[in-house]
């Protein structure tokens, strides 16, 4: 009946031409998710964007309670604020138990400390108690809670006159309390690196001795020569050498032509400024032992904690790169150090991957199948019609057999087919609907026809069926 839609007085025609642009919509507002998942799963991330302005990730309490239990305590307690009233929950197990509530959250400390328990709070709720928070952490060790990371210690720290608060996202690795944390720099952190395939590059000079003997002790057989870089950055070659591998640079060089050329190979570049002798040496050391790309970034961070700004996490989707700055606490004054950069190209997609997009074409092709069922009977009749075949005769299950496989055939490719439908309606061939379903089912006839053609020169009953067709 769509192929009426031509047709300004067919009302049911508009009605399923608006539902058509709805699921069109709804289908975009899924792609900028990225994926089903991500946007039915991280509600914060797609339903507000005045959250995300905000530098926070909106959950449900349901979600909040659900996170907390991987703290891995026995009981935690659970943390809200209500406008000025702040509320202690004690969770252990799927139990809860509301144990007080005061506008006064110095008052509240004590209680968690009694119960040798640690607090679990929503980032959203961390935030709005402001410094209040750090009553809680002088108490006992809070965890703030993330869809994408999970639960994360918080790190109080003083610099200057004012008080900083940090998510410890890996061991030696935080973030600021304010901001987004997304799921692909959780992936990419957590990436798997395999030890054998990490090359050292030295860009110091090969007249500081020193260095240079600390950087080869380090490295081992994992060191390269750094000719091999210079020359390709040089002469444009790119890293062909370095394919497969993680690469690890210490010293001066041209950042943006490095993660140029590591984005054209699709390999990670780990990058750490000016160290000492003795700091080189412990570092690459502790790098070549990371098990991850989230582990090597902290290795490289020297004795401090090695802190990712939100802005870094934004940008990271696009520009794949981090720069992050490794923060030294002595008497909770603040000392900069040098920068670690790294570029981390996107992972291959993974079987969970592949089968989200599946499900996204299933489901939007599967809406406009819905709403032109008819016209899909029609066509799959057209071209692959029921009738007998001389196997019948000495195998009655065999009329069964290939009912369903054509009616298989049908529900499995019918909302695949239904996305070039969109595709047509979209350029106007409103009445054309019949006809290219009909020619996609053709392409599925002969393909099967092709394939029964080559097994009957196995197969005698195979044969006799394409002879009689």
């Amino acid at each position: 009946m769509v192929e009426r839609m031509s047709d300004p007085r067919n009302f049911l025609a508009w009605v399923r031409l608006g539902l058509l642009g709805v699921c069109l919509l709804c289908l975009h507002t899924v792609a900028q998710a990225g994926g089903l998942m991500g946007l039915l799963g991280k509600s914060v991330q797609t339903s507000t964007s005045a959250a995300a302005r905000a530098g926070f990730r909106q959950i449900t309490r349901q979600e909040a309670i659900a996170l907390s239990a991987g703290v891995g305590a026995a009981g935690v307690m659970f943390v809200e604020a209500d406008g000025n009233k702040v509320m202690l929950s004690m969770l252990h197990g799927s139990s809860e138990t509301l144990m007080a509530a005061s506008d006064d959250v110095a008052r509240l400390g004590p209680l968690a400390a009694k119960t040798s328990t640690p607090y679990t709070i929503s980032q959203e709720h961390a935030l709005a108690l402001g410094d209040k928070i750090a009553h809680l952490a002088q108490s006992g060790p809070v965890y703030i809670l993330d869809k994408a990371a999970g639960p994360m210690r918080l790190i109080v720290r003083t610099e200057g006159t004012q008080k900083v608060y940090y998510r410890e996202l890996r061991p030696g690795m935080v973030t600021p309390l304010a901001g987004v944390i997304t799921e692909d720099m959780i992936k990419a952190l957590d990436t798997p690196v395999i030890s054998e395939n990490i090359r050292v590059v030295s860009m110091y000079p090969s007249t500081d001795t020193g260095l240079q003997r600390a950087i080869a002790q380090a490295a081992g057989p994992n060191l390269d020569i750094a000719t091999n870089l210079e020359k390709s950055m040089l002469e444009g070659h790119g890293l062909d050498i370095f394919k497969d591998k993680t690469l690890v640079v210490v010293g001066p060089v041209d950042l943006q032509a490095l993660d140029a050329m590591a984005a054209d190979m699709g390999i990670a570049v780990f990058h750490a400024g000016l160290i000492t002798d003795f700091g080189v040496s412990r570092n690459i050391s502790m790098a070549l032992k990371a098990k991850t790309r989230g582990e090597m970034l902290a290795a490289l961070s020297q004795d401090t904690d090695l802190v990712i700004s939100a802005e870094s996490m934004e940008l990271f989707s696009k520009s794949r790169h981090i720069d992050a700055d490794a923060i030294t606490y002595k008497d909770f004054i603040a000392h900069p150090t040098p920068l670690i950069h790294a570029f981390m190209p996107k992972t291959p997609a993974t079987w969970s991957d592949i089968f989200e997009n599946i499900k996204i074409m299933y489901i939007f092709g599967g809406a406009g199948f819905i709403l032109t069922w008819m016209t899909h009977r029609r066509a799959i009749h057209e071209v692959i019609a029921y009738k007998p075949i001389p196997m019948d005769a000495g195998w009655k299950s065999m009329s069964m057999l290939r009912w369903v496989l054509r009616e298989v055939l049908f529900v499995t490719l019918s909302p695949i087919f239904m996305l070039i439908v969109y595709v047509a309606i979209l350029i106007g061939a409103w009445g054309k609907n019949g006809m290219i379903l009909e020619s996609l089912w053709i392409i599925v006839y002969l393909i099967g026809f092709l394939a029964l053609w080559i097994l009957g020169f196995f197969n005698n009953d195979i044969k006799t069926f394409l002879t009689d067709q």
